[in-house]
């Protein structure tokens, strides 16, 4: 039974619907509470300043800000937003037959759209996070699929065997690790800093693993 189990993983079409629902899940939150999502913009922002050395901050929130400057504001994204769903004073002041129609509603999509740019920023801020960690998790994979690769080998010359336990729920935990990663770069709630070093950590322990216990025949 457990090998005949489907997980949402298993194909493009599982992983694309997860990507889907998270991304409904953000826009939800978005229209919902604004005032939450752009108050865990700010609070996880003050626990990485806090968590990284000054150095690294400015790294990653200038690379973050480049992007954002490059993909959204340069590209008139941003502006074009709000011009398509706002209008602006003149055109309010010319269109006098809208009486008041707009006066409540505006303001609270504008709300809504600021929310929605900082949720954006907040994703490209994660993921510029989620580079300046990378050469810790090259230091941490290149031994440990070294490690995993030569006691394999040992156990191919002492009869030893592999775990097909093991090789499966560390490939298991590496897939949801590297899903979930995705995931939370889009999720518009305050995730602490150390939630990265602590899954590249055990994404290493997870690859000494797999590696350890790769069928022999291969």
């Amino acid at each position: 039974m457990a090998e005949s189990r489907k997980y949402a993983f298993d194909s493009p079409g599982g992983i694309f619907g997860l990507t889907v629902f998270f991304f409904f899940f953000v826009i939800l939150s978005i229209l919902t509470f604004d005032h939450l999502v752009i108050d865990a913009v700010v609070d996880e922002y003050s626990m990485t300043q806090s968590y990284l050395p000054e150095s690294t901050m400015r790294k990653i929130t200038t690379r973050a800000n480049n992007w954002y400057n490059t993909i959204i504001v340069d590209s008139g994204f941003e502006a074009g937003t709000y011009a398509l769903f706002l209008p602006n004073r003149e055109q309010m002041r010319t269109a006098r037959q809208m009486g008041k129609l707009g006066e409540k509603e505006f303001p609270w999509f504008e709300k809504k759209l600021d929310a929605f740019f900082y949720c954006i920023h907040q994703f490209l801020f994660r993921l510029s996070h989620l580079l300046a960690w990378y050469p810790f998790l090259l230091l941490l994979l290149i031994p440990s699929i070294i490690d995993g690769w030569m006691r394999r080998a040992i156990k191919k010359t002492n009869f030893d065997y592999t775990s097909p336990f093991f090789s499966h729920y560390s490939k298991t935990t590496i897939i949801y690790l590297i899903l979930g990663s995705w995931c939370a770069l889009w999720v518009p709630l305050s995730l602490p800093p150390w939630l990265i070093p602590l899954s590249y950590g055990v994404i290493g322990i997870a690859a000494w693993i797999l590696t350890g216990n790769i069928m022999k025949r291969f």
